[in-house]
């Protein structure tokens, strides 16, 4: 299991090459699964090879892997799952859900003590919250994992750098920006990190800010590149988007619509924020060239990719629901069987309480030498009677509960029931029990007695 929270952090932290799997192969392997550890964690790879090809899918195999995490018991892994389906439904768009679920966590990896799994919640938590304008609270989370980072140094801490860096970027602090983002990009350079696709963008958002529109188009053309090298389809439809932006402001119209369609085309049905992005730009370079019949295509298509965000976020409400009712399925299984362990420990003790007792009775009913105040066989017999019924309460309860459907009228009757034929016998028994301690005691006195007087014959013989 920590293998696979470790494939999961470093996938999200940019050092793991998981674009390169072969996502096909890994789906074969699945079908082919015996063990469910083994089929976790293929669920787990196919999920992350999946977030920058096809995000929609991403999700499906990230809730597979923590449903199945969750149904084992396997902690590490329900953390690196819940990572997982927060980042995959953070690249959709589902903010609120991502959110949620990447509460969910970092509520478990602190539980869990583990500051992998706590980085990783901070930088998607931070992430969702910088998509949707709230810095102060994107800051405050990032710095959180930055701190963690800074005490366990085995912890990249790029991802969190560079996520700062444009966070500061976007709220117009760019010397912090610029330091931030540039000790990202030596660090990658240095490690040849697949992950400096993003950096490069994120450099060319910063020169193109600073008005270093030459600078700017060669970040942006390194972005380029480097998602080609790392098959990184996501972050070359970010670096295309950008290009095309970029050549419309500039008015460079036929450069822009070059890189906008290479856009569109590439983000098509997977990540519909760009390819809505795509649309606008393209659609206002064919109102530059007045070009009605394009411009008005496009802007259609924007208005198309829309509604399908719009929709795609109604379909994800009702499957979450259905998502939440399986989640919840399996949460009352486990409580089911919590529940019935619980019941077996408190049966088990009962009996063993019981025949503590009883042993102690019978003891001190076999013994011939020590004498036995009534009282403390009052005292044994009542915590008898409580510990009998409290274990006949336990073995029958949940019978009872359901012939009487759990009615607490019904329930009390029943077990008042129970005890008027408890009562009786144990005064019964208590009685016989009496009987039997003042015979024996009354034994061992005259016993005693008898001891004595041939003593004293003896020592005063006449």
């Amino acid at each position: 299991m920590r293998n696979i929270l470790s494939l999961l952090f470093f996938i999200f932290m940019g050092t793991v090459s998981g674009q390169s799997l072969k996502i096909k192969n890994l789906e074969q392997s699945l079908s082919q699964a015996n063990s469910d550890t083994g089929k976790l964690a293929l669920l787990v790879k196919i999920s992350i090879a999946y977030t920058d090809h096809d995000p929609i899918k991403s999700v499906h195999f990230a809730e597979e892997a923590l449903l199945l995490s969750k149904k084992n018991h396997h902690k590490e892994a329900e953390m690196g799952s819940l990572n997982s389906l927060a980042f995959s439904l953070f690249v959709i768009g589902n903010y609120s859900r991502g959110l949620k679920t990447s509460l969910e966590a970092l509520k478990l990896a602190q539980k869990l003590k583990n500051k992998r799994g706590q980085v990783m919640a901070y930088n998607i938590i931070g992430n969702i919250y910088r998509r949707q304008g709230a810095y102060k609270s994107a800051v405050t989370n990032l710095l959180l994992a930055k701190d963690i980072c800074d005490a366990d140094k085995s912890i990249p801490c790029d991802p969190i750098i560079s996520t700062l860096g444009i966070c500061y970027l976007e709220t117009g602090k760019t010397d912090l920006a610029m330091d931030f983002l540039q000790r990202v990009y030596q660090q990658h350079i240095k490690s040849k990190n697949e992950g400096i696709s993003i950096t490069y963008n994120r450099l060319g958002d910063l020169q193109y800010k600073l008005n270093n529109i030459p600078l700017a188009l060669e970040y942006y053309r390194m972005g380029v590149k480097s998602a080609n090298e790392y098959d990184k389809p996501r972050w070359l439809c970010f670096n295309y988007v950008s290009l095309a932006e970029l050549y419309l402001k500039e008015h460079q119209t036929d450069s822009s619509i070059v890189y906008g369609k290479k856009a569109l085309m590439l983000a098509e049905n997977k990540f519909l924020h760009q390819a809505q992005k795509a649309a606008v730009i393209l659609s206002d370079n064919y109102t530059r060239l007045k070009e009605s019949d394009s411009t008005l295509k496009y802007l259609r298509l924007a208005m198309v990719i829309k509604d399908t965000i719009q929709s795609n976020k109604e379909e994800s409400a009702i499957q979450n629901l259905v998502f939440d009712e399986r989640l919840q399925k399996i949460e009352n299984a486990e409580n089911e069987v919590k529940l019935k362990e619980e019941r077996s420990h408190n049966l088990q003790y009962s009996a063993i309480a019981a025949t503590l007792i009883l042993f102690i009775i019978v003891f001190l009913l076999l013994s011939h030498s020590i004498l036995v105040n009534e009282s403390i066989i009052r005292f044994l017999g009542i915590l008898s009677l409580l510990i009998v019924f409290e274990f006949i309460n336990l073995l029958l309860h949940p019978y009872l509960g359901e012939f009487v459907h759990h009615s607490p009228i019904l329930m009390l009757c029943l077990m008042v029931f129970v005890a008027a034929l408890l009562i009786p016998l144990h005064h019964k028994l208590e009685h016989w029990i009496t009987n039997k301690l003042v015979e024996k005691n009354t034994q061992i006195r005259l016993t005693a007695a008898k001891r004595t007087i041939e003593a004293v014959e003896k020592n005063n013989p006449t």
